[in-house]
């Protein structure tokens, strides 16, 4: 799920502006959000949207925008139901938050000792603990193959859904953010093992009932009723809306609830009012005030991770909540404690997240403008110990999404001004560049984005952290797995195999009295290894461009794509068994066996490539 990188543009490519707050005004904060709203979503071709907008008392605005239904001519309207995706997941952090109220959990404890149908390995000394699920910090692998499905014979139990899919630990719990879809559905499976009640039923009994929200549901599929309430979801196709079918979420806890606007925003105010809700309580106020401070903080002052919310905060206010994506729809449910508002906004277009943003940013800067920091004297940083190339952690390490960490790096270099430039990962279409304002610290100038570093044992740079994105860190990208080492693998390979289909059947077709059957064997062999790297990597970065094939479970032709990675290690392998004899023949050339190493050199570095990225499995 996607609405970090998003937001993050947004962020840094919209400049603060000044105005008074006036935001109690009904009239001018409803013709300010018109403006935006019917502006951007014309702009960025979405369907139809929902905002809503209230303090503790009371809803200050709620309106739907655009269309539900196109076909039908059915607007949007607050009761209409959308799929919140990972705001989801405040439905399984406050039931977690009742539980260790009345004491049944601790957020120190090991998961394990929660768990009965599953167990999480002990790889490392240190359990996971539910502080580490509510922060994104267990140290798991992301898993996304398969997040997404077509139809409701993929809602398995939890239990099942885990032991199936339960991620590797590959870091010690509690040092990163790595945003955990499967960590926040062992927590609801935790609810299950612990309650004796399904996820779904729990929080039926103690959320959805007590707080009169009736047009939320955690089923999937939906009522009979409720989904005449549903939005469809739309692509935008050729210049024009394409309706989608409902997206199922396996994972059920970690995205798939559906909530109409009204409900979003009584479930607002309830956070506002610390757990009650017109005269009703579901958790305690000291409890609810505890759910909203921070319990991870990746840099000093920088955004924090709550007790399962987390902080966007900037404009000078803090700001917590959480964001959600499934793929048509798109959702941010924050609130700002210290200024008593709330705000809620979905869409239901793939292109949503766009207007997202522009909402967000235009209401902060129109209503909260952001104040000017103050100066500070320091000593600058060698901006050369930050330099290199950084990629989010957030990725698989057992299957073919692993190589996600390689297509989006970004990279960070010194310019002759004393600033950083950040350029390529994220969706940038032109470098930025960033001043340094405290120690390891950097702001872009005249917008509210700030990145900051964290130094390994050797002085240099090895994680870089973005003040807005709290549920993830980035990883300097070095050693085995360095950017300019895979790049000139796969540079070295598309060209020697290139040469090795033309030149090669050129120089057959000219002339053959010079090639021995041991040459020739060498030479069909690497012919036929070169033909099949071509091919994989054409149908692979088809297949990559289409992330429906992976996110409902991989299609029949990814796993296609996938296998011919074992044909590339078996002609691999067969090419470096016949290098001895094609080096030792008589009456071949230096400059010939030069070119029959350097065949093999990439052919081997070439099945390094695949292992290490994992690209033969699912």
């Amino acid at each position: 799920m996607n609405w970090f990188y998003c937001l993050f543009l947004a962020l840094l490519l919209v400049p603060g502006t000044t105005q008074a707050n006036d935001i109690g005004d009904s009239a001018t904060l409803e013709a300010f959000v018109d403006g935006v709203m019917l502006a951007t979503m014309d702009q960025e071709h979405v369907a139809g949207a929902v905002v809503v907008i209230t303090n503790r008392e009371k809803v200050l605005l709620a309106k739907g925008y655009g269309y539900a239904d196109i076909e039908k001519g059915l607007p949007v309207t607050t009761d209409t139901l959308f799929r919140i995706g990972s705001v989801s997941k405040l439905f399984v952090w406050l039931p977690v938050m009742q539980l260790i109220e009345q004491g049944r959990l601790d957020l120190q404890t090991d998961v394990n000792e929660y768990l009965k149908s599953v167990q999480v390995e002990n790889t490392f000394a240190e359990p996971i603990t539910l502080k580490d699920l509510m922060t994104h910090t267990p140290g798991f692998e992301d898993q996304v193959v398969g997040l997404f499905g077509r139809d409701a014979s993929t809602m398995l139990p939890l239990a099942e859904i885990l032991n199936n899919e339960m991620p590797m630990r590959v870091r010690p719990p509690g040092q990163y953010a790595s945003y955990s879809n499967h960590g926040v559905g062992i927590a609801g499976l935790i609810i299950e093992e612990i309650t004796g009640q399904s996820w779904s039923d729990y929080v039926d009994e103690h959320v959805l009932r007590p707080l009169d929200m009736q047009a939320t549901s955690t089923r999937q599929p939906l009522s009979e009723v409720l989904s005449r309430e549903l939005s469809k979801g739309y692509d935008f196709e050729l210049g024009k809306f394409v309706a989608k079918g409902f997206e199922f979420v396996p994972l059920g806890p970690a995205g798939g609830v559906s909530a109409s606007g009204n409900d979003m925003g009584r479930f607002l105010r309830l956070f506002l009012n610390y757990g009650a809700l017109d005269g009703v309580r579901v958790l305690g106020d000291q409890t609810s005030r505890a759910m909203q401070q921070s319990l991870f903080r990746p840099v000093e002052n920088f955004n924090g991770m709550m007790h399962g919310m987390y902080e966007t905060s900037r404009n000078g206010q803090t700001i917590i909540g959480h964001g959600g994506d499934t793929i048509w729809f798109h959702t941010d449910f924050m609130i700002m404690p210290d200024a008593g508002i709330g705000f809620y906004i979905s869409t239901n277009t793939v292109t949503g997240p766009a207007v997202r943003a522009a909402f967000e940013k235009a209401f902060l800067d129109r209503f909260f403008p952001a104040p000017v920091p103050p100066g500070s004297d320091f000593e600058k940083t060698n901006l050369g110990k930050l330099a290199g190339n950084y990629t989010a952690i957030r990725h698989s390490h057992d299957d073919l999404t692993k190589i996600i960490a390689l297509v989006s790096p970004i990279s960070v270099a010194p310019t002759a001004t004393g600033q950083l430039m950040l350029a390529g990962g994220l969706g940038l279409d032109a470098p930025l560049y960033f001043e340094e304002i405290s120690p390891l610290v950097f702001k872009r100038p005249g917008h509210e984005i700030t990145i900051a570093f964290g130094l390994g044992d050797d002085g240099f740079a090895d994680h870089l952290y973005i003040d807005q994105l709290p549920v993830i860190a980035f990883e300097k990208m070095s050693g085995f797995g360095s950017l300019q080492l895979h790049m000139f693998i796969l540079i070295l390979s598309m060209l020697v195999f290139v040469w090795v289909l033309i030149a090669w059947t050129v120089q057959r077709r000219v002339r053959t009295d010079w090639i021995t059957p041991v040459i020739a064997r060498f030479r069909t062999t690497s012919w036929v290894l070169a033909a099949t790297v071509l091919v994989f990597l054409i149908a692979l970065s088809i297949h990559v461009s289409s992330p429906n094939d992976i996110v409902f479970g991989l299609s029949t032709g990814v796993k296609a794509t996938l296998s011919m990675s074992y044909l590339i290690f078996g002609l691999s392998l067969l090419v470096l068994i016949f290098t001895p004899a094609v080096i030792a023949e008589r009456g071949t050339g230096k400059l010939a066996k030069t070119g029959y190493l350097l065949v093999t050199f990439t052919a081997i570095a070439f099945s390094w490539f695949l292992y290490y990225w994992r690209l033969f499995t699912w």
